[in-house]
């Protein structure tokens, strides 16, 4: 745990699923649009459902957000297609 993170009260929780998202879904988006806000917010759903199932309250308790997306991967971190994380497909590998 490190507590230069985060003011004194508040923690940073981290969360991301291997790189298996379809980058064909974002590539031609334009980071600025609805149709970008939207698959974003959409696809970011998921993360939430597990999360819930561990803290019940997090959504209450979160006081910033931060989501990101494979181009946001591939603009920042230079990522390759805005993989992030292991590429392992379940089942697959282990």
């Amino acid at each position: 745990h490190d507590d230069t993170l985060a003011p004194e009260g508040h923690a940073v929780l981290h969360i991301y699923t291997p790189a298996t998202e379809d980058y064909t879904k974002w590539e031609h988006l334009d980071r600025r649009s609805d149709e970008y806000k939207a698959l974003k917010e959409e696809r970011s759903q998921f993360l939430w459902k597990v999360l819930l199932k561990v803290i019940p309250d997090i959504r209450e308790r979160v006081t910033i957000q931060k989501i990101g997306t494979p181009l946001t991967h591939a603009r920042f971190l230079r990522r390759y297609r805005g993989s992030y994380g292991p590429a392992i497909k379940a089942g697959e590998a282990s």
